[in-house]
């Protein structure tokens, strides 16, 4: 797969774009590859999320990765449309878990390489 560093950094970017929009402070990533997963991980501060945006972010990052379409999606990445962005990093990972508890949002990121 080409671009590999490219479009993990790309990954980063859009999370975290993401999350300062939506006024989250101290942001902190953890970005490790385990067996034969890359990981990528955000923990931040955000006061009074509603659970409507809980739900949708949950479900822009669940849309099912497109192999077949990642080689052209990441090139795409940088918009300010946060749901497209979303969505395609959603297209991206593999696997996306979003938890929400006593203003700590935290997200998990799983990419098979």
């Amino acid at each position: 797969m080409r671009h590999l560093r490219q479009r993990n950094l790309k990954i980063i970017t859009e999370i975290m774009n993401y999350l300062l929009k939506i006024g989250c402070e101290k942001i902190h990533l953890d970005y490790f590859v385990a067996h034969d997963n890359l990981n990528i991980n955000f923990s931040c501060l955000v006061e009074n999320l509603d659970e409507k945006s809980i739900s949708n972010m949950k479900t822009l990052l669940s849309i099912p990765r497109r192999y077949d379409m990642e080689e052209y999606y990441w090139e795409l990445t940088g918009d300010d449309d946060l749901d497209t962005e979303l969505s395609l990093v959603g297209m991206m990972v593999d696997h996306a878990d979003i938890y929400y508890t006593n203003n700590n949002l935290k997200i998990h990121l799983k990419r098979l390489i």
